[in-house]
């Protein structure tokens, strides 16, 4: 049996791969479409996402695509316990690169958890059920 850190290394490579094909290009504008005509983004103000880093899907597209539709978008910054707070993208964010490379808010307008109406979080593997 794989252990999680042998299965995160693996599919990073098939990523990193995947990524290098004519097909990932067609494949990855493909998937914003079909996240920008599923209802929940279409009905969502608040929609919180991840700055990709390198080898992810690219987050920017989704969030240019969300501001141009008038929505607020909102990026997490991690705290101690595992806790994470929300920040709006707007002129008084600032960003700074962590010890893990991940870049996240520094300063700027923190938006509650409640007010958030879709969440999207890139994920490398799926079980089939989801977990």
């Amino acid at each position: 049996m794989v252990n999680k850190k042998e299965l995160r290394k693996n599919q990073e490579d098939k990523l990193a791969n995947y990524f290098q094909t004519a097909d990932a290009i067609l494949d990855t504008l493909n998937l914003y479409q079909q996240l920008r005509s599923l209802p929940v983004f279409q009905t969502a103000n608040v929609i919180a996402t991840t700055m990709s880093m390198p080898g992810e899907l690219d987050t920017l597209p989704i969030i240019n695509m969300a501001q141009l539709l008038g929505k607020q978008v909102v990026i997490p910054k991690t705290l101690p316990q595992l806790q994470m707070e929300f920040y709006q993208i707007d002129n008084k964010l600032t960003l700074e690169k962590t010890e893990f490379g991940v870049v996240e808010p520094k300063t700027g307008t923190v938006v509650t958890k409640a007010q958030i109406d879709l969440m999207i979080v890139p994920g490398l593997t799926f079980t089939q059920t989801g977990g």
